[in-house]
């Protein structure tokens, strides 16, 4: 919102009360005034079904945070991790904990760097999860040790980038 000085507003509202009408005002017929509002009704129907937020979010929902929330405790088992369900907790934490650290990020950093970081950050993530849980055997700690790390940097990557 635009901000008006004080004196301006006045100054416009003065104008507006001493002005006269120019033309005659006219009156639309009932008909007239119901197509406009069920043209109007439609217009924010076909926004609120179609919005970029909600584009956003579909892509959001396809970055894969879900599988680590839904079945991370069968991710972590298979790759050879002895306590599975400690670390879903630990991702889980590491969610939680840093949402409010997001929400900083976005008043100091602005949403869009933010976005982007985070988007690049979750990419590398991905890939590095992926060559790892790949590459290594069940046996190996280092490689459970980077699956846990890069899961934990993946998921905070989207907390900061998903912050609408």
């Amino acid at each position: 919102m635009k901000f008006v000085p004080t004196l301006k507003r006045k100054n416009v509202l003065a104008r507006v009360r001493t002005s006269t009408v120019s033309r005659p005002l006219t009156t639309r017929s009932p008909s007239a005034h119901s197509q406009e509002s069920s043209f109007k009704r439609k217009l924010i129907c076909l926004n609120l079904i179609y919005s970029p937020h909600i584009d956003f979010l579909s892509w959001q929902q396809l970055t894969g945070i879900n599988f680590i929330f839904y079945y991370g405790t069968t991710f972590f088992k298979h790759s050879g991790i002895t306590d599975p369900f400690l670390i879903n907790v630990a991702t889980n934490v590491v969610n939680v904990g840093m949402t409010v650290p997001g929400m900083w990020g976005i008043e100091r950093f602005g949403r869009r760097r933010l976005l982007l970081v985070g988007a690049v950050g979750m990419c590398i993530c991905e890939y590095i999860v992926a060559i790892v849980g790949v590459t290594i055997s069940v046996n190996n700690i280092a490689g459970q040790k980077v699956l846990i790390a890069f899961v934990c940097i993946y998921i905070v990557g989207v907390v900061v980038s998903a912050m609408m």
